[in-house]
């Protein structure tokens, strides 16, 4: 009877034990604390805000005027205007700065004399100067379903000043600026578009309106932007103002070649010889020299073929274009490049042409979206010429 009272009396310690647990201890009997840190790291994690991915995607021109000494980014064909005289900014002008071939070339944005005409050559590699216009087109594609998505887009031309825009939004000097910007997977061809006479063309600041030029340039491959409640298929900016010197020299010789030096490009694909001859359009074609070594350029005197047109398709599709993007530059480019009998109100008598590579671009246009895209795709060719 005894051991079954000392039983009972052991179970009865032991429940009461388990109504009040003794707290944790450390050594030498002190209570150990809670752990927070421990604690959250038991809690759920909240999920991540998820970030829609889109990407941006870009073509135009960059026309160097080695005759005028002056510089325009273009999406279309246009005019360069003329460069002022040299006693209008000899007071402001800085020193020159050198050449890789000795001589003084200065860099863009410099006022500088006249570049010799055609018929008295070079004696040394020559560099564009002064900058005029800029007007790339850009796209946007939605890579996420996100019917709620928008962004915005900032777009920086240098020193000077946004001279066009479309559509219309915040300027600021050389900035212009887009903002909720709502993007979706389908396409769309935005517009109508201005026309040559219409009121938003009178008071172009240079003279020439080249929002009359955009309803050739949507891309059906490319997404639908909403701006300001109105659909637009795609994003257009035209500026002007100081650029960095493009790190290439170019020298024409009595015997009609071109030597061409490459100081710090790295090379995308290879340069045409464009020339207008009484014939019609004759071009050559070599390998863009590696950076820091030269290429002789003979005269031009093939017809132009679809092989050659095919060179520029080429560096459109592999700089990261669409096929829609890549036909709407063609539609812009190749009758002033290819046909002589094109009407173009800026057509070289002879030029080189090549693309830049993506990270050299920034240097002439710069882009900042937020939120930031997936990828960024610029092609940009550069057109080298004289225009007589």
């Amino acid at each position: 009877m005894r051991s079954t009272w000392i039983a009972l009396l052991a179970l009865a310690l032991m429940a009461g034990c388990d109504d009040e647990a003794p707290a944790e201890t450390g050594g030498e009997g002190r209570e150990l604390l809670p752990d927070p840190e421990g604690a959250a790291r038991d809690q759920p994690v909240e999920a991540r805000e998820e970030v829609t991915a889109y990407a941006l995607h870009e073509w135009g021109l960059l026309d160097f005027d080695l005759t005028a000494r002056e510089l325009e980014l273009a999406a279309g064909p246009g005019r360069v205007e003329e460069a002022p005289a040299e006693s209008e900014t000899a007071a402001n002008a800085p020193s020159s700065m050198m050449n890789g071939s000795g001589g003084d070339t200065p860099s863009l944005g410099l006022p500088v004399r006249p570049t010799p005409m055609i018929g008295t050559r070079p004696t040394r590699p020559t560099r564009p100067t002064r900058p005029g216009r800029r007007k790339p087109v850009v796209y946007a594609h939605l890579l996420d379903a996100n019917p709620d998505f928008t962004f915005d887009l900032e777009v920086t031309v240098g020193a000077g000043a946004i001279l066009e825009h479309w559509p219309a939004t915040e300027v600021e000097g050389a900035t212009v600026r887009w903002e909720d910007v709502a993007l979706s997977r389908e396409s769309c061809a935005g517009g109508p578009y201005p026309s040559a006479d219409d009121p938003a063309c009178a008071n172009a600041p240079d003279g020439y309106c080249e929002l009359a030029e955009l309803s050739a340039y949507a891309a059906d491959d490319a997404g639908c932007l909403t701006v300001g409640g109105e659909q637009e298929a795609f994003l257009f900016y035209r500026g002007g103002g100081a650029s960095p010197a493009l790190p290439v020299t170019v020298a024409r010789a009595d015997d009609g070649t071109i030597l061409l030096t490459n100081e710090a490009l790295e090379p995308v694909g290879p340069v045409l010889r464009l020339s207008r001859t009484d014939d019609g359009i004759r071009v050559a074609q070599v390998a863009m020299p590696a950076a820091g070594e030269r290429a002789t350029i003979p005269a031009a005197d093939a017809e132009p073929t679809d092989a050659h047109r095919e060179v520029i398709r080429t560096q459109l599709r592999e700089l990261g274009l669409t096929a829609g993007e890549a036909g709407a530059f063609e539609r812009a480019w190749f009758g002033e490049l290819f046909d002589a009998e094109a009407p173009t109100p800026h057509a070289f008598a002879d030029a080189l042409l090549f693309f830049l590579p993506p990270g050299a671009i920034d240097a002439f246009a710069r882009l900042e979206a937020e939120p930031q895209p997936a990828e960024v795709k610029r092609a940009m060719a550069v057109r080298l010429g004289w225009t007589e």
